[in-house]
């Protein structure tokens, strides 16, 4: 297995769907029930109103109940990076189901899975070949070196956003826990790296490890204010965005999201707990915003 496909391999959570019942429940809750006129309370009415929905980030759908979005929704589209999990969340419907859902492969940072690997072997390669010459300064200037053309790219990619996503408008877009898994898996890499590099090379590595973080901080803090914007353009009637919160330890990513849209909107706010991992006994507050457009 790749260095790649291992670093994968542990962030899948594999009993997400088990564990995160009552949180899925909850986040579909307020998604339908801010979809929910009661103007239109007769038949004909409802014939005429066909409601969309995107779900950012979707992957495996574990954080919504698909089938109770159904209900509520004519038109359901699935939009993330990995092809593999959103084939697993529409297998896993029913064929009536399947047949309203679409997906779309996006990177709404514009960086993909192969961008990531290619920038774990260069990291590796780099310090496998310079052992004997590793110090500090030249190990964090070539992961400063790295994340550099990560921020370009991202940056680029993020400024094509709107031509990619706003080909067509969904009343209500949902992006969920999203923002913190941006960079996370750069970081995760970057660290556990610089662990071995510690360990074996016996260098200080950890203002190295405080720049990675700054840096990767730096690229969130730069393209999350515009994925929101076109997110938000892209939205008809709603925007649900949901963060993992806290006043002490901040998220990476989630509070440069829930800064944002504070600072430009007034979102109603709804908190839930999370059960991220049973097992490792790990759990999250989190913050749901909603935007509400005009109609």
């Amino acid at each position: 297995m790749s260095i790649y496909n291992q670093l994968k391999e542990k962030f899948i959570m594999k009993n997400a769907y088990e564990d995160w019942a009552d949180y899925r429940k909850a986040l579909t809750d307020i998604v339908i029930d801010n979809n929910y006129d009661s103007s239109l309370d007769t038949d004909s009415d409802k014939a005429k109103e066909k409601k969309s929905i995107a779900i950012i980030g979707a992957g495996r759908c574990n954080d919504l109940e698909v089938a109770r979005l159904a209900e509520c929704f004519d038109e359901i589209t699935l939009i993330d990076v990995d092809k593999n999990a959103l084939e697993e969340c529409i297998s896993s419907q029913e064929k009536s189901i399947r047949d309203i859902i679409k997906i779309r492969l996006l990177s709404i940072n514009g960086l993909h899975e192969d961008d990531l690997e290619a920038f774990c072997d260069k990291l590796l390669s780099f310090v496998r070949n310079n052992v004997k010459a590793l110090d500090e300064t030249r190990y964090e200037k070539y992961i400063c070196d790295l994340l550099d053309v990560l921020k370009e790219k991202a940056s680029k990619a993020v400024d094509e956003l709107d031509k990619k996503l706003l080909k067509e408008s969904f009343d209500t877009v949902v992006c969920n826990g999203v923002f913190s898994q941006l960079l996370s898996m750069y970081l995760f890499f970057i660290l556990s790296v610089s662990q071995s590099v510690s360990d074996e090379i016996l260098i200080d590595v950890s203002k190295t490890c405080l720049t990675a973080k700054e840096r990767l901080s730096e690229i969130n803090s730069i393209v999350i204010p515009q994925i929101n914007n076109v997110l938000i353009s892209a939205a008809k009637k709603e925007v649900v965005f949901g963060n993992e919160f806290s006043d002490i330890n901040k998220t990476e990513g989630s509070a440069q999201c829930i800064d944002d849209i504070r600072k430009k909107y007034k979102p109603e706010e709804v908190y839930l707990d999370w059960n991220f991992n049973s097992r490792e006994m790990i759990g999250y507050k989190m913050l749901v915003q909603i935007i509400k457009k005009a109609r």
